[in-house]
């Protein structure tokens, strides 16, 4: 699901936004899309597509550091992953029975802090989480040498190929 959601978000509609509008505005355009397509899960709550709207900051930002899916399929995956095999939470809502652990503060009387029935991604924890890592992440957002020298290299040979 990580992988097809990245492809989709990032990979495609993140990037036809970006060419148009510039990463500002295309961060929370998409994230809002991305919260969107979450609104229809099963116990979505306000707090969990808050939370997902900062996952959909965090994903397009750590896209943007490397101009490659691969960062933020690897950690929308991991997220996933973790939260139901090792926590034993609901993803976004959904169940898929794979779980080591059961968290037993998910859906308790701290399930503010924690999270209920749409998962730890409901929870003030992650909100809190997911900011820390988006400030980190915007702090050691720099441009890489490497990859602006081969995005030049493209445009360039693109421009020699329409001049043709």
């Amino acid at each position: 699901m990580a992988f097809s959601e990245e492809v989709i978000f990032r990979g495609i509609i993140f990037q036809s936004l970006r060419e148009r509008f510039g990463n500002i505005i295309s961060i929370v355009i998409m994230s809002l899309f991305f919260s969107l397509a979450h609104f229809m899960n099963p116990n979505s709550t306000t707090m969990g597509l808050i939370n997902i709207i900062l996952a959909g900051i965090l994903l397009s930002v750590l896209y943007i550091s490397t101009e490659s899916l691969w960062l933020a399929i690897s950690f929308h995956f991991f997220w996933n992953l973790n939260q139901q095999l090792i926590l034993g939470s609901n993803i976004s809502g959904i169940d898929f029975g794979i779980q080591m652990f059961k968290l037993s503060a998910i859906g308790g009387s701290s399930s503010w802090l924690f999270g209920s029935s749409f998962g730890i991604e409901e929870g003030v924890l992650t909100t809190i989480i997911l900011t820390i890592l988006i400030f980190v992440s915007f702090r050691i957002n720099k441009e890489n040498p490497f990859i602006m020298a081969t995005k030049f290299r493209i445009r360039n040979e693109e421009s020699k190929l329409l001049n043709l």
